[in-house]
């Protein structure tokens, strides 16, 4: 049988590729990328028990490729199944929408990253595709980037979700150190500061307290965007990161992680029944659903939490599908606008409230056996009373949001439809629906075919149903009332203290912006000052430089006068001119003075009175101008 693990991870990747660069026949290339990753996945998974391996190469001396045991294969039939069904509900959603290459481009490119993340064989691998997954998020939820909302999503959510990612790193460098190997299967037991790292960063992808918020920001992509983001992928990334890593974890992390989980789970279920947006009681459900299978793992039950990401890929895909109905029919989300929309579209509204029921635990849907394994292992923890307490309040918030969104959407005006009913996104979402139905009778083999235990208790079960029962009646009956008192509002902000992400984290970042800005523009202008000053010494020894010049010149001139003169007097020759010069000069002179001789006393009195008084009248003038 040909190897099909390169061709699951390839296909949406080459479709996401040829989608960028070409520009044109998105949908086409999308939904081969997809059918191909899901061939591949279904043969993967009908392929028998034994693992299957496909090399990448080695980075050094240690080998990086793809490995898929029995569990794995199960884990990416439902990821590439889900993922289809989204693909093709999108075909029709996304139609006379923009960004069409930029939105196939990047759910393609989502595909990939979780398949590379199930199929990885070693830690390095899985980090690529967490990584490839994080990048097509930001861009798949500032699809439509002119509109503010969704590009402060985007924002938020690289911010709430990267920071946390460190933590993987720091991980794996310190599984490096403790096995001298990347591979997952490495057995080891982590120091508890290298297990922190990883669970806070399964806690940033699966939007665990404190970083639940940012999902709701993720609310601003197109509804395919959150029915993949919240199901199968990214979010539900940090769980699978935890199960993949439980034989790591020291008894002390998994109980923080079993205290994360539980903890979540009440307080995101309390921000879904206080919520007054469809799609933000499903992004708060995430959360919720996630700690429960925190919880689990906690708990020292994997397998409890992997029968629990399995139905919940199923049943929040469903859920968030037949919220886009609404959406698409009558223009909005809020529980205000869609009020009695059911009655106008009861197909959606039938599969919401398949969907919502078996998330909140109806037998014998798939949510009611993967719910029932999680409250199981609670009652054989460590902690048997809180942990049960608090899974069994995490289900009781459940069926409480599910049925208070269920008559909210019944009762009330019927709402003046904006567009018909759509017949492939009908269909997508009833297909999911289907498995709904039917996976949960082949969830307890498709768990312990992996290897893991799926744990059973008749409390659990008569707990889970009295949560049941109890929680849709309070939540039909909760819908009567409007929720304004503060602690609703308190929930329905996500707990926000001091000013919650925009005071914690944007107004710090922009603080340091600001700062960095003022630096900047400091050191630019201390800069031009230096080269202000530099250039006016320049141009001042330019001046200096010219007055030496003239200066060396006149000098040398001097000096080259002086020489000549000096050559020529003290040449023999010149010496012997000069002295015949000064002796004809002289007789020249006595011979003038003999004129001025003449023996005559009047003519001697008159030149002594004249040379007298031009003697006389320079003396006077001398003292009168002293």
């Amino acid at each position: 049988m040909m190897n099909p693990l390169p061709a699951i991870v390839l296909a949406p990747a080459i479709a996401a590729l040829l989608i960028a660069v070409l520009r044109r026949g998105a949908v086409s290339w999308a939904l081969a990328g997809a059918a191909v990753s899901l061939a591949g996945a279904l043969l993967l998974a009908l392929g028998g028990e034994q693992p299957i391996t496909a090399g990448l190469g080695h980075l050094g001396p240690l080998p990086l490729g793809l490995a898929a045991d029995r569990m794995d294969a199960i884990v990416l039939a439902v990821v590439t199944f889900v993922s289809f069904c989204v693909f093709v509900y999108a075909i029709r959603y996304m139609r006379g929408k923009g960004h069409a290459a930029w939105f196939w481009s990047g759910i393609s490119l989502f595909l990939a990253g979780m398949t590379l993340l199930v199929l990885a064989a070693d830690w390095l691998v899985f980090l690529a595709g967490w990584e490839i997954m994080g990048c097509a998020s930001f861009l798949l939820i500032a699809t439509e980037h002119e509109e503010s909302e969704a590009r402060q999503g985007a924002v938020k959510a690289f911010l709430m979700t990267r920071t946390p990612d460190l933590g993987l790193y720091l991980g794996i460098f310190a599984i490096f150190a403790a096995t001298g190997s990347l591979a997952i299967d490495a057995s080891a037991t982590l120091p508890a500061f290298a297990a922190a790292g990883l669970l806070v960063a399964a806690m940033g992808k699966s939007a665990q307290l404190p970083f639940q918020s940012w999902l709701s920001g993720a609310m601003a992509g197109p509804t395919p965007v959150s029915a993949l983001l919240h199901s199968a992928t990214m979010v539900a990334a940090g769980a699978l990161l935890l199960i993949q890593a439980y034989p790591l974890m020291p008894p002390g992390v998994l109980a923080a992680v079993a205290i994360v989980g539980g903890t979540t789970a009440v307080l995101a279920g309390f921000s879904a029944i206080a919520a007054r947006d469809i799609k933000q009681m499903l992004a708060s459900s995430t959360s919720s659903q996630l700690g429960l299978m925190f919880l689990a793992i906690g708990t020292g039950f994997p397998g409890a939490a992997l029968a629990h990401w399995l139905a919940h890929a199923l049943m929040k895909s469903t859920l968030f599908l037949t919220a886009g109905h609404f959406q698409e029919r009558f223009g909005g989300t809020g529980f205000d606008r869609l009020g009695g929309s059911a009655r106008a579209n009861k197909t959606a509204y039938a599969l919401f409230l398949l969907a919502g029921l078996a998330l909140a635990g109806l037998p014998p849907l798939v949510g009611y056996f993967s719910k029932d394994a999680i409250l199981a292992a609670t009652l054989r923890g460590p902690w048997p009373a809180a942990y049960f307490t608090l899974a069994t309040a995490g289900a009781a918030a459940s069926a409480i949001y599910i049925g208070r969104a269920a008559r909210l959407l019944f009762h009330g005006a019927v709402p003046q439809a904006s567009r018909d009913s759509f017949a492939t996104m009908t269909a997508a979402t009833a297909v999911l629906a289907t498995a709904i139905v039917v996976a949960g009778f082949g969830l307890h083999s498709a768990v312990t075919s992996g290897g893991l235990e799926m744990p059973e208790s008749p409390a659990a079960r008569l707990a889970g149903i009295a949560a049941l029962v109890l929680g849709v009646g309070g939540g039909w009956w909760l819908a009567r009332v409007r929720l304004h008192q503060i602690g609703f509002a308190f929930a329905r902000r996500h707990y926000r203290i001091a000013g919650g992400y925009r005071a914690v984290i944007v107004a710090p970042v922009d603080r340091i912006a600001l700062w960095a800005g003022r630096f900047d523009r400091c050191l630019a202008d201390g800069v031009n000052e230096i080269g202000t000053f530099a250039l006016s010494v320049s141009r001042s020894s330019h001046g200096i430089d010219r007055v030496l010049s003239y200066l060396t010149l006149w000098v040398g001139r001097s000096t080259w006068f002086i020489a000549d003169s000096s050559k020529l007097i003290l040449e023999e020759d010149g010496l012997a001119k000069l002295m015949d010069r000064i002796a004809d000069g002289v007789r020249r002179l006595g011979e003038h003075g003999r004129t001025w001789q003449s023996g005559m006393a009047h003519k001697e009195m008159l030149i002594t009175l004249a040379s007298s008084t031009v003697v006389l009248a320079v003396f006077i003038g001398a003292l009168y101008f002293t």
